[in-house]
């Protein structure tokens, strides 16, 4: 399951897949920087990484794009390779959504 940049969750590989390819002609190329990272080990093989992270979209037509965002990541080792296993990244909030209580 996969809930990206657009709406809706894509679920299989299949949607994942055509989640990816919806932006084919649209990005060229991204980079991300992670920054400012705090990791919690809760096991030997299991790790919790917040912070930031630094979008970088080189676009069609030669437009690029930087964004900074909350990053959350949980990593698991099999083997000898660490995985993404959950991974959330949102927007920094000018100022905390209190509003007027309902």
């Amino acid at each position: 399951m996969f809930f990206g940049g657009r709406p809706a969750h894509s679920i299989g590989a299949k949607s994942i897949r055509k989640y990816f390819e919806s932006y084919v002609g649209v990005i060229d190329s991204c980079s991300l920087e992670l920054v400012d990272q705090i990791v919690i080990e809760l096991t030997s093989d299991c790790v919790i990484a917040q912070g930031y992270g630094i979008f970088c979209f080189s676009l069609q037509g030669k437009h690029f794009t930087r964004s900074r965002l909350r990053t959350t990541l949980a990593l698991a080792k099999e083997g000898a390779f660490w995985k993404i296993r959950q991974h959330h990244f949102s927007a920094i909030p000018e100022a905390p959504p209190l509003g007027e209580p309902d």
